[in-house]
C-alpha cells in the first residue's frame, strides 16, 4: 500500500489500502467507529458499509462485532475505513489534460452523477470532442441567486450545461459552473458618457434590456444628442419598489423599459440607471 503518514499501532503503522481487523465500538447515524488498534478509532462511513444503499447501520453491524476493513484514507489524524476493497485502492488522479485549454466562456454538456451537501459531481464531456471527466459544480455556481438545497436545483442523471472555471491538472480536479460568465465590457467599447451628466435625475429615457445578471440588468439607452447607445446598470434594488429575488421575474432580455440616470462615471465608463420613480423629497439626499 501507499504510506501516508502511517498511524502508529503495536503491529506496525496503518497504510492506505491495507486490510485490517477491527471491532465496532460505536454506531452513529452517519457510520460506525471501529477500533483497529491505532491511537484512535477509525470511521466506517455509512456509504462504505455495503454496495447497496444502507438505511439502517444496525442491519449490517452491531457493537462488539469483529469486522474486516480496508484503510481508505489517512489524513489530519483521521482514519477512514471501508468494507469495499475496491474503494481502498489509491486512485490515480483522472487525466484532465484535454480540459486544460477549455475557455471559461464555452458551454459543455454534463450529467449529474452525485449530489453533495455543497454541490454536485458532474461528468462533463468536452465540447467538440469525446473527452470526459468528473468535475465539481459548487452550490454557489448553480445559479446567480442563493441556493439553499442542491437537490432542489439538480438531480442525479440530469443533463446540464456547464462551463469549466478552473483546472488543477496535478490533482486531476476541475471546477464547473452553470452560471453565465460575467461579461465585463472594456470601457473602450463604452460610448462617451459625458452627455448623461446633463440629464435631469427625474427625466425618463427609453432603453432595451441587454443582459440579466444576479445583481441587476444592463440596459442600452441612447446617448443624448448622438446616434450612439450606452450600456447602463439597473441594480436589482432599482428595478421595482418591491423587494425581488430575481431580476428575471420582472424583466426579460429585449424588453423596452423606462429608466432614469442615477449616476455617471465618465472615467470608469459606468452608467447607473433606475426604473423606480424619483422620491420627491430627495433634495437633501441628492449627493447620496
Amino acid at each position: 500500500g501507499v504510506r501516508l503518514g502511517g498511524e502508529e499501532r503495536p503491529d506496525g503503522p496503518l497504510e492506505v489500502g491495507a486490510q485490517v481487523k477491527g471491532t465496532v465500538t460505536s454506531i452513529r447515524p452517519f457510520g460506525a467507529f471501529i477500533d483497529v488498534g491505532a491511537e484512535r478509532d477509525g470511521l466506517l462511513h455509512i456509504s462504505q458499509i455495503a454496495n447497496a444503499r444502507v438505511d439502517d447501520i444496525y442491519d449490517y453491524l452491531e457493537i462488539g462485532q469483529e469486522v474486516d476493513v480496508w484503510v481508505r484514507n489517512l489524513r489530519e489524524g483521521r482514519i477512514d475505513l471501508t468494507r469495499l476493497e475496491e474503494n481502498a485502492r489509491p486512485r490515480a488522479p483522472q487525466d484532465i489534460s484535454p480540459f486544460a485549454s477549455a475557455s471559461p466562456e464555452t458551454w459543455h454538456t454534463g450529467t449529474v452523477k452525485k449530489l453533495l451537501s455543497f454541490g454536485a459531481v458532474v461528468e462533463v464531456t468536452l465540447s467538440g470532442s469525446d473527452a470526459t471527466c468528473d468535475g465539481l459544480l459548487h452550490v454557489s455556481q448553480i445559479r446567480d441567486e442563493f441556493v439553499e438545497n442542491v437537490g432542489d436545483e439538480v438531480e442525479e442523471g440530469q443533463e446540464v450545461q456547464v462551463r469549466v472555471t478552473s483546472v488543477d491538472e496535478e490533482r486531476g480536479k476541475i471546477a464547473l459552473s452553470m452560471r453565465q460568465p460575467v461579461v465585463r465590457e472594456p470601457p473602450a467599447e463604452q460610448a462617451d458618457l459625458t452627455p448623461f451628466e446633463d440629464v435631469a435625475r427625474d427625466q425618463w429615457l427609453e432603453g432595451t434590456v441587454e443582459t440579466i445578471l444576479g445583481f441587476g440588468a444592463f440596459v442600452k439607452v441612447p446617448v443624448p444628442g448622438s446616434d450612439e447607445a450606452a450600456s447602463g446598470l439597473v441594480h436589482v434594488s432599482q428595478v421595482t419598489d418591491d423587494y425581488i429575488e430575481r431580476v428575471a421575474d420582472v424583466v426579460s432580455v429585449g424588453d423596452v423599459v423606462k429608466v432614469r440616470v442615477v449616476s455617471v462615471d465618465v472615467a470608469g465608463g459606468k452608467l447607473g440607471l433606475s426604473m423606480i420613480k424619483q422620491e420627491s423629497s430627495s433634495e437633501d439626499g441628492e449627493e447620496f
